[in-house]
């Protein structure tokens, strides 16, 4: 819900001004762009925790954990692409990099449960 959720005020950045103009209430239209991506980094930490925790709840594998930092990296790359004064790389980090996450973090637990499954 983490992931999702920042990932997807991250995109909404991009519809600030059409949204202040329709009177919806997005939280880029409400708090402005600055503050949304702080949130947006904010709930992407938080789901970086609660990868973590997965990787302690279920005893997953190192290869598990490795998917895990994988995914901190992209997601730490992801907000050195959007700034609050050049929202350019927004598609690159919404469909690009938040593409590679999902595969990656599929790949990872299907990897952990074969490694898990052979030993």
């Amino acid at each position: 819900m983490t992931y999702i959720a920042g990932f997807d005020i991250l995109y909404a950045c991009q519809d600030t001004d059409f949204d202040k103009k329709e009177g919806l209430f997005s939280i880029p239209a409400v708090l402005g762009i600055k503050k949304a991506l702080v949130i947006s980094s904010v709930l992407h930490f938080f789901a970086l925790c609660f990868f973590c925790l997965i990787h302690i709840t279920f005893n997953m594998n190192l290869t598990y954990l490795l998917t895990v930092i994988i995914i901190g990296l992209l997601l730490f790359v992801e907000h050195l692409l959007v700034k609050p004064g050049d929202l350019s790389n927004v598609n690159i980090a919404f469909f690009h990099i938040n593409s590679a996450i999902s595969i990656i973090l599929f790949v990872g637990i299907l990897t952990n449960e074969l490694i898990r499954r052979m030993t």
